[in-house]
């Protein structure tokens, strides 16, 4: 997976439940539960500087200021009718579309 968000920029992701938001976002953040998951290859650059290098005490000082998560709360998650969530769905489609259309 690639992320390009731009400097000083929020990125969100969306996708169905249970797809791998949470999981990806945990990944990125180094806090994937030990024993279970771990990262084999690659890099997460932030600021051009792989975080994956960084040691646990340096992580913590990272979470939460240059990075981190918001997670939904089911009990106030978005109804699909309400004017939001359907905004959120058109701009997703558009995603999807303008993605497709640069692989084509």
């Amino acid at each position: 997976m690639w992320f390009f968000p731009e400097a000083r920029r929020s990125a969100g992701l969306v996708g169905e439940s249970g797809c791998g938001k949470s999981l990806t976002a945990l990944s990125l953040m180094r806090l994937l539960p030990k024993g279970g998951a771990r990262t084999i290859k690659g890099e997460v650059l932030l600021d051009g500087e792989n975080i994956l290098e960084r040691t646990p005490a340096e992580m913590r000082e990272i979470r939460g200021r240059r990075i981190s998560m918001v997670l939904q709360d089911p009990q106030t998650r978005s109804i699909p009718s309400s004017r939001s969530a359907t905004s959120c769905a058109r701009q997703s489609s558009a995603v999807a579309r303008v993605r497709h259309s640069a692989r084509s």
